[in-house]
């Protein structure tokens, strides 16, 4: 690089002369540098990315959480028509009784016509429920089939989850783990905080080829080099360290006061689930006490019916109410089944 000026010594000595430095000069260099101690920004930024990753992670999980409860959800209702359906078709036998009787009934004269086209349109009634059951099972399997990826056919058994309340009612939800994660996060930027505000030390080589090279007065090039440890610190952060800290430390302070108002509505709702479970349960017991009175008068009724006591009307007046009270003691099983996996989605068990 040529310049306007050069290194010179503006004295003269006797009996000797030096030479005065070109003003074209010229340097090819090489910088290496390596990081001796950064301050902990490395190992701060590390632990940041763990922290983060592991708060997507917990994240991620949550909403599984959420789309296994859509999916509990669609299977409950499958297995609520599958009891419907099975008790569709144990109706649909006992019309067929009812039918076959009053047939023979009506060639021994006990019976009319009339009766036999009553049962026989009981009968249709059935038939039909049972296929609007079935269309309402489709549709049920083919979004479920959607949401998890596994084809349910029609003729596919699902397995009935138990109504057993777990033995364990501590509360493991991934948003806790969530909260957590958040303020493992808001923590590593405290250590990041302080690494900033460190001193940074590293080491340095400098190699060329230059004239004039670092002897100032040798007109010719020549190879040279520098090596040394360069201490840098940047003390400007201290200004606004406490106010990063404070901002910091509410931070922390929103997310605790969060994970308590979850912890608190979590229980509640675990306490209201603990509740329905009971007084589903108490219903329970109701309905096995109707069905049986209905089941012994359905007997009865249909006894009277051959005696020509009472008429075929009667007889599946009667039916009708056991199977209100057989349909409302389903629900109920389904309804104690859902309540304990709702339980149990409070609880992430």
């Amino acid at each position: 690089f040529p310049s306007h000026d050069n290194t010179h010594i503006p004295i003269s000595l006797p009996g000797s002369s030096i030479n005065p430095i070109s003003k074209d000069q010229y340097a090819a260099v090489v910088n290496i540098e390596q990081k001796i101690w950064d301050g902990g920004i490395s190992n701060a930024g590390r632990s940041e990315a763990e922290a983060l990753l592991e708060h997507e992670k917990s994240e991620l999980r949550g909403e599984i959480y959420t789309i296994g409860k859509r999916v509990m959800t669609l299977y409950m209702g499958v297995v609520l028509i599958d009891r419907h359906l099975n008790l569709n078709q144990l109706q649909i036998k006992e019309i067929q009784r009812v039918i076959n009787r009053v047939e023979s009934l009506i060639e021994s004269g006990y019976a009319s016509p009339s009766h036999l086209l009553t049962a026989k349109a009981e009968e249709i009634q059935l038939l039909q429920k049972g296929d609007i059951l079935r269309a309402e099972r489709e549709s049920y399997t083919a979004a479920l089939s959607r949401m998890t990826g596994i084809e349910i056919g029609t003729t596919a058994k699902l397995v009935v989850p138990t109504g057993v309340v777990p033995p364990n009612l501590a509360i493991n939800r991934e948003e806790i783990i969530i909260f957590q994660n958040m303020k493992k996060v808001v923590e590593v930027k405290y250590k990041y905080l302080d690494a900033a505000n460190m001193p940074k030390i590293s080491a340095f080589v400098q190699a060329g080829y230059a004239r004039p090279a670092l002897n100032m007065l040798n007109n010719s090039f020549d190879p040279f080099y520098v090596a040394g440890v360069r201490a840098v610190w940047d003390i400007g952060g201290f200004n606004t360290k406490r106010n990063d800290r404070r901002i910091l430390a509410n931070t922390i302070s929103r997310i605790e006061n969060r994970e308590e108002t979850f912890l608190y509505n979590t229980d509640i709702k675990k306490l209201s689930a603990i509740k329905k479970i009971e007084g589903v349960k108490e219903l329970l017991k109701g309905d096995e006490k109707i069905i049986e009175l209905r089941e012994s008068i359905c007997r009865d009724s249909f006894n009277k019916m051959e005696s020509g006591v009472i008429s075929v009307s009667d007889h599946l007046r009667e039916m009708n109410l056991l199977e209100v009270a057989q349909s409302n003691k389903l629900k109920r099983e389904i309804e104690l089944i859902i309540a304990v996996q709702e339980l149990k989605f409070i609880l992430n068990q």
